[in-house]
């Protein structure tokens, strides 16, 4: 990626001035620093007694948008969530700190 955003070769990425999609930068940065590898939907249904994913937490991914934890089960569920027109679409792993 370039100093001005853009992406070598001359493509931009479009989500780079999209209004509110990374405004939440400081609870992401609290739950990066964080130990909590716990996906946040899965805490919720142990805490209610409910089964939780075969899998669960096997890879846990934060949202760059937001700071939500999910595990690759419910991370879909959150991207296509709906909000008040905000769309979370960057999760980043977080054993691997790639974002996808």
């Amino acid at each position: 990626m370039a100093a001005d955003g853009g992406l070598r070769g001359g493509a931009s990425c479009h989500h780079r001035t999209k209004k509110g999609l990374f405004k939440s930068k400081a609870s992401v940065i609290k739950r990066l620093k964080s130990t909590k590898r716990v996906c946040d939907d899965c805490e919720r249904l142990i805490k209610s007694g409910q089964p939780t994913p075969e899998n669960c937490c096997s890879e846990v991914v934060i949202c760059v948008s937001c700071g939500h934890l999910a595990c690759n089960e419910h991370a879909k569920k959150h991207c296509e969530a709906a909000r008040s027109g905000n769309v979370h679409p960057f999760l980043m792993e977080l054993n691997k700190g790639i974002i996808r």
